[in-house]
């Protein structure tokens, strides 16, 4: 009966997410937001550019069901934040969940991010976690891995870099679920990953020789034409074109990225620390797992250094760490079936004092879980504080409707 009621608080806790995330949404959606909006809107009417198939495939539809493109993109974050906390439910479901996969899910690096920034909703690296939520589940289910969800999995990560080249930066990850799923470097490992990454590799070819720049006054003009608003266009589709790694770099520097993300890195690591400390009796091939994950991280440096949403960036990989966690951890006995059939938990408070003051201990664990949860915050991007008072962070969560708690626009 503990399981059930544990489950049935996650679900409860997933649901107030969704709720909150969903109100943005459509806040954002009716002051049209350049940034959250925009960007789904930008499309091929000044020719083949980056990005520009979702605006294309949203034009489509406007012409078809003949409703305003705002509308349409309001409905598909809707729908993609819905099935993407579908598919997290569908990874923990019957899994051998313990305390700090609990403690990362509340982590505001994780689940929180979008909501304690709310210009974090909406956006299109959704459908990067999607599709790894997806593959994870898949790989989890089942014993044998045929060719036909790699194969489908390639190609939505194809079509995906379309709509933000972002994939491409993130690939490692599907490589590093692939390995833990074959537990070795076997002849179907290595096809199997060629298959998930070799489509999003040669897409990016094209992105990059003939549609690196947004044409975006030609988008633009398109977009008003259709009764748009023209704060549609005070997003991406008002980012200079020649914006370089050095004008980033300025950002980076002025806005103290290294100080205040580092600190954000930190905090938002620790849980994560402890769970692989868990599992450092795993075989071998556990020590590679780890050395992979790290090189997803590498991986991604230049993306830190082109784009300065260091905050969005991270939660990316904090979520796709999770996932990896989430097929790291036991299946469920299946001796406790009828017992735990919803979630099964080992939440095993750490002993940090004395077994003897086992209450006390557990009390102050307590504690500290719920300073971390809600005395930090971690933003998209920006100059600001990641260690945040209590009663400001409550204050600012009852102000989400407002423009008070709303940041300074994304600049990617």
């Amino acid at each position: 009966m503990l399981y059930k009621y544990l489950f049935i608080s996650f679900i409860i806790f997933i649901s107030i997410l969704s709720i909150t995330y969903i109100e943005d949404v459509i806040m954002f959606s009716r002051i049209q937001q350049g940034y959250i909006v925009g960007e789904w809107l930008i499309n091929y009417s000044g020719g083949f550019t980056r990005r520009g198939l979702s605006g294309y495939s949203i034009g489509l539809l406007s012409e078809l069901f003949n409703v305003s493109q705002n509308n349409i993109v309001k409905v598909i974050q809707i729908v993609l934040y819905l099935i993407f906390q579908l598919l997290l439910i569908m990874n923990v479901w019957k899994r051998r969940i313990n305390f700090w996969i609990l403690i990362i899910l509340f982590s505001p690096a994780t689940l929180l991010f979008p909501i304690l920034d709310n210009n974090a909703v909406g956006r299109k690296e959704i459908l990067l976690l999607i599709l790894f939520g997806l593959f994870i589940f898949q790989i989890r289910k089942t014993n044998k891995q045929n060719f036909t969800m790699p194969i489908l999995i390639g190609i939505l990560l194809t079509i995906s870099t379309f709509f933000h080249e972002i994939v491409i930066f993130y690939l490692p990850y599907f490589i590093l679920a692939n390995l833990i799923f074959h537990k070795e470097f076997s002849k179907q490992f290595l096809f199997t990953s060629i298959i998930l990454v070799i489509g999003p590799i040669i897409s990016i070819i094209p992105i990059y020789f003939f549609g690196k720049e947004i044409p975006n006054g030609i988008i633009c003009q398109d977009l008003i034409s259709q009764n748009l608003h023209p704060s549609i266009c005070e997003g991406i589709l008002s980012w200079p074109a020649n914006y370089s790694v050095k004008d980033a770099l300025k950002v980076i520097i002025s806005k103290h990225y290294i100080k205040t993300y580092g600190y954000c890195f930190i905090l938002a690591i620790i849980p994560y620390l402890f769970f692989f400390k868990i599992l450092s009796n795993k075989p071998k091939m556990f020590k590679i797992y780890i050395l992979l994950l790290c090189s997803a991280y590498m991986f991604t440096i230049p993306l830190f250094l082109l784009a300065i949403d260091w905050g969005r960036w991270l939660n990316i990989h904090f979520i796709l760490t999770l996932f990896i966690c989430l097929q790291l951890l036991d299946k469920k006995d299946r001796k406790l079936s009828n017992l735990s059939k919803w979630m099964d938990c080992e939440i095993s408070i750490p002993k940090i004092i004395k077994p003897k003051t086992i209450y006390l201990n557990n009390l102050i664990v307590i504690i500290l879980t719920f300073l971390y949860i809600n005395t930090w915050k971690m933003k998209h991007f920006g100059d600001f504080s990641a260690f945040t008072p209590i009663h400001k962070k409550i204050e600012c969560l009852q102000l989400k409707a407002s423009w008070r708690c709303i940041l300074e626009p994304s600049f990617i």
